[in-house]
């Protein structure tokens, strides 16, 4: 027995509810991206998103298959296509995140039907919208036409739901590496014959990573403009071996880093007689979360999305 799980616009593993419920249950995982079969109809994309497209699939592919989950690629009605995945009857789980789009709705339904006319449970989680458009209608379930009372309703009711509550990492490895390669991205077409979309790589870096690290990248800036001195770790591993390494005034650690977590790494440190003050720099935001990174040796917790005036007051505040 299998899982299956259906990336469309979700192209991350990072805070995606499908995907770590699917790890969560215990089978083996597979994944899968179903693209229309006409790209060239009038709502389908550009071929500058298709670039990015081809670029964000082949980054979730690289990423999937560090985690030992392979990803599969397909053109094609979408539940004919996920009817055929699951023929042989080894998939007895689908896991996907809900677009929020009308005809998307009509399309899932018939995908849901045509899974579970094949024994398959489905599950869908909310994963689309920082809060879905029936939850912030009003009391009798009709949609706002005057914007103050929409925003009011929505941000009581954001409150209410806690959105960092939802924030989930990335999952750990279901198995060993799996292999990946560009040509099974090339069989979805996306790119044109004539290579002028080379030049879009000098402006962005589509992908999860590329996301994160031009984050890193804004946060960096930010501290040199203020006359810091700045290493930059883009893993767990590293960011040990930098701080064993340098006398730094301040250590900023996000949770959830590759190969060693931010906790892990703080608490290597202390254990290792390390005492240069740690600002924990994280999504997560559960007291327990908190108290944990506190616990492994953080002397500060800053939840994001953050002021970054508070950020920079907490960093004068741990260097004085």
């Amino acid at each position: 027995m299998r899982a299956l799980v259906w990336f469309r616009r979700d192209l991350r593993v990072e805070d995606n509810q499908a995907l770590s419920a699917a790890v969560a249950c215990g089978l083996p995982v597979e994944a899968v991206y179903i693209y229309p079969p006409d790209p060239d109809a009038p709502l389908a994309e550009g071929a500058a998103a298709r670039w990015y497209l081809y670029y964000s699939l082949l980054a979730l592919q690289q990423r999937l298959a560090e985690l030992g989950i392979p990803l599969g690629f397909f053109t094609g009605e979408e539940a004919s296509v996920l009817r055929e995945c699951v023929l042989d009857g080894s998939i007895t789980q689908a896991y996907w995140n809900r677009i929020v789009d009308p005809q998307q709705e009509v399309r899932d339904a018939r995908a849901r039907s045509a899974l579970e006319e094949s024994g398959v449970a489905c599950h869908l989680f909310e994963d689309d919208c920082l809060m879905m458009p029936e939850v912030a209608c009003k009391a009798d379930g009709t949609a706002y036409k005057v914007f103050t009372p929409f925003w009011r309703n929505l941000r009581d009711r954001l409150r209410e739901y806690d959105l960092l509550r939802r924030l989930l990492p990335a999952p750990q490895p279901v198995g060993p590496p799996s292999p990946s390669s560009s040509r099974e991205v090339d069989v979805i077409g996306l790119l044109t014959p004539h290579s002028w979309y080379k030049k879009l790589h000098a402006c962005w870096e589509p992908g999860e990573r590329g996301a994160q690290e031009r984050l890193t990248r804004f946060i960096e800036q930010g501290l040199k403009e203020e006359g810091y001195v700045v290493d930059v770790a883009t893993d767990g591993e590293l960011a040990l071996e930098f701080a064993q390494t340098y006398p730094y005034d301040l250590i900023i650690l996000d949770i959830l880093l590759p190969k060693l977590d931010g906790r892990q790494v703080a608490r290597t440190l202390r254990a290792r007689g390390n005492s240069t003050p740690i600002l924990m720099l994280t999504a997560l935001a559960e007291v327990e979360d908190r108290a944990a990174g506190l616990d492994s040796g953080a002397d500060d917790y800053l939840i994001k999305p953050f002021a970054y005036r508070e950020h920079l007051a907490r960093i004068r505040a741990r260097t004085r």
